[in-house]
């Protein structure tokens, strides 16, 4: 669920997703401070004192709940504690993906759930480019976005997408250069995660004339053909490369190209460890047509825009920019030690040494260094045990 915060912070709206629908969950894990500090309990149900009652709209009747916390780690969960009231509730309303739930505050421990009144429906339709395997598609609609045109160039992975929408006929197999920019239907967004082979700094680093890394402007090239049906906006996804390669250069060829199109620019840097247990920030842009519009270009260092991202910004004021005033990012709940399995060292599922070997020699010059002075370290603080009890 997404919640966004009225002025007085006394409400918060609860955008259902079907993944809530499927659990039964009511998801508060970014809206702990709407909540008594104290009511966050252990792993089975706390003191009554430690509780809040939420009065639920239309079944005539209040829970006591709290936030659980995990067996394991003692952490807290992301969602309330309880699934056969929050069923019931949505039983009761027929509550579909993509409705809103508003969480009322009446007092320091008491809440009201109700159900928002559906506003006139906004047709929220996007072409996805890249589109790979689809897992861009499926975080789009998880936010109400019907996807209507998709392309990529790999046939295995649009087997995969096929698979995974199976009704669906739009998906357009080949090369960006060679789609007609009439066969795009029009839409509300553009989204774009590109390759990011000649940006990485694994890859090749050859940046935006690099092979892979070109196609870039073969989107360019479509938006350019498609006119006044232009999207009112763009997103493009790719790695910190992008930021870097050739000292920005590369990248403020990418804004001027999308600016000189009538858009105003934003960009941040989101790192998927805020979410999950993995490290991987990425660049976003997002492009909104303004058709030369005053806009706000001035913005603020933040955890999205950190320093190098900040520093572009600032000294390219020829690049039109709608800078957001966006929330601090959540800080990370979940540690690979977390969820990662201790498979002893028979198990199948290791890589063997050929193949270890192979992967070993797809890494970069820094990867490979940073591997291998890990193994130092490892190695020396082995032997320092081995060593110590000998000279104690």
């Amino acid at each position: 669920m997404i919640a966004l915060k009225d002025e007085a912070d006394k409400k918060r709206l609860l955008r259902v997703t079907a993944g809530n629908v499927r659990w039964s969950h009511l998801y508060v894990s970014r809206h702990r401070d709407f909540f008594p500090s104290d009511c966050v309990g252990g792993p089975k149900r706390t003191a009554k004192a430690n509780t809040i009652e939420i009065e639920l709209e239309g079944l005539g009747r209040t829970v006591k709940t709290d936030i659980g916390s995990d067996a394991k780690t003692r952490k807290p969960r992301g969602f309330l504690r309880g699934r056969e009231w929050v069923r019931q509730f949505f039983e009761y309303h027929a509550v579909k993906p993509g409705a809103l739930l508003a969480l009322e505050r009446l007092s320091e421990r008491a809440y009201r759930l109700s159900v928002q009144p559906r506003a006139q429906a906004v047709a929220l339709e996007c072409a996805e480019f890249f589109a790979g395997i689809g897992l861009v598609r499926l975080a789009l609609e998880r936010q109400n976005w019907h996807v209507v045109f998709a392309n990529d160039i790999d046939p295995k992975k649009a087997e995969m997408y096929c698979h995974n929408w199976p009704k669906d006929d739009h998906l357009k197999v080949g090369d960006i250069h060679e789609i007609n920019a009439d066969d795009v239907p029009n839409c509300t967004l553009f989204m774009a995660s590109f390759p990011c082979n000649d940006l990485s700094i694994a890859g090749r680093w050859e940046g935006l004339n690099g092979k892979e890394s070109s196609t870039f402007w073969g989107l360019i090239r479509i938006l350019r053909e498609t006119g006044r049906r232009r999207p009112p906006l763009i997103m493009l996804e790719d790695v910190l490369g992008f930021l870097m390669r050739h000292k920005g250069r590369d990248f403020e060829q990418a804004l001027l190209a999308v600016h000189e199109l009538g858009y105003a620019v934003d960009a941040v840097i989101l790192n998927a460890i805020h979410w999950a247990p993995q490290s991987r920030p990425r660049l976003l842009v997002i492009a909104e047509r303004d058709e030369g519009q005053k806009t706000q270009s001035c913005a603020l260092m933040s955890d999205v825009r950190p320093e190098a991202l900040f520093d572009f910004i600032s000294s390219h004021p020829d690049i039109r920019s709608n800078i957001r005033d966006l929330p601090p990012l959540p800080a990370p709940r979940i540690q690979l030690e977390d969820i990662i399995e201790d498979l002893p060292d028979e198990n199948p599922h290791w890589w063997n040494k050929e193949r270890a070997d192979y992967f070993m020699s797809q890494m970069s010059v820094r990867h490979a260094l940073a591997y291998s002075s890990a193994q130092q370290s490892d190695w020396s603080q082995e032997r320092h045990a081995r060593v110590e009890p000998e000279t104690a």
